[in-house]
């Protein structure tokens, strides 16, 4: 098989090696002192990617992704995302995936996966990403059931985006706590997912103006 024939089953016919450069690279719009940049490259059958985010000209945090074909479509695995603690509440994360998401839909790869640490399993719910594994879905709805919400998310639904928004007058982030505490008692990296061609993580997307 050719480049360019690994690159259409990766990422289309009309992208390019170029083409994910920019939809990795980019400013955030609201504070001129963050930006992120990023190169890319064909390595065998996977499109590499490593990426610095900048403040003030500054490396404040990385990323890692690698793009590849299975089961038919194209598949992006997220590795990491590094952001110094005191550059945490700026989005970020938020805008960067905004254009990321959107390109992964416009050139055809439609599973997204990585496995989420530390604060990750809850910043990644609030991107449509789901616990993957059965057991870790499980154990999230045995927390909720332990701390007496009501009315439990549907197991069949989507979970994690469900769960990381439950708020109550006493605890407005009882949502989240609860993932946390998830991650707290798995004591494992949680695997997550999107699949954008999944009508109700794509609605979930739509409605936080990602897609």
């Amino acid at each position: 098989m050719t480049e360019r024939e690994t690159l259409d089953r990766i990422i289309g016919k009309v992208a390019t090696i170029a083409d994910v450069v920019a939809a990795f690279s980019g400013a955030h719009p609201e504070i001129a002192d963050y930006a992120w940049t990023a190169t890319a490259e064909l390595r065998g059958e996977i499109i590499a990617i490593e990426g610095i985010i900048l403040g003030n000209g500054h490396e404040v945090g990385r990323f890692s992704r690698r793009l590849g074909y299975a089961k038919g479509v194209g598949q992006a695995i997220h590795e990491i995302m590094e952001i110094e603690r005191p550059h945490r509440d700026h989005d970020i994360a938020k805008y960067h995936y905004t254009s990321v998401l959107g390109f992964y839909d416009r050139v055809g790869i439609r599973y997204v996966s990585m496995e989420a640490e530390g604060e990750g399993p809850v910043i990644w719910s609030t991107f449509g990403f789901d616990f993957t594994r059965a057991q870790h879905r499980e154990m999230l709805l045995k927390i909720l059931r332990e701390w007496e919400v009501a009315p439990l998310p549907d197991l069949a639904s989507i979970l994690a985006p469900q769960v990381v928004i439950i708020s109550t007058e006493d605890s407005p982030t009882l949502g989240a706590e609860a993932i946390e505490e998830l991650a707290k008692r798995a004591d494992e990296p949680l695997p997550m997912g999107l699949d954008l061609l999944n009508g109700i993580q794509r609605a979930y997307l739509r409605n936080r103006g990602i897609l």
